[in-house]
């Protein structure tokens, strides 16, 4: 599934997609992240 989002959906959409499967977070949560947000985690 994921090979054809990248390969239909746009990088964003992607990316929403991934994170939310391996998050768990529901999809409201995911369009409230910011850049800084996950830049933050990562130290």
């Amino acid at each position: 599934m994921k090979w054809a989002l990248k390969r239909h959906c746009s990088e964003r959409d992607y990316i929403l997609f991934v994170v939310g499967c391996e998050t768990g977070l529901r999809v409201g949560d995911l369009l409230k992240l910011t850049t800084k947000q996950i830049l933050d985690l990562k130290g």
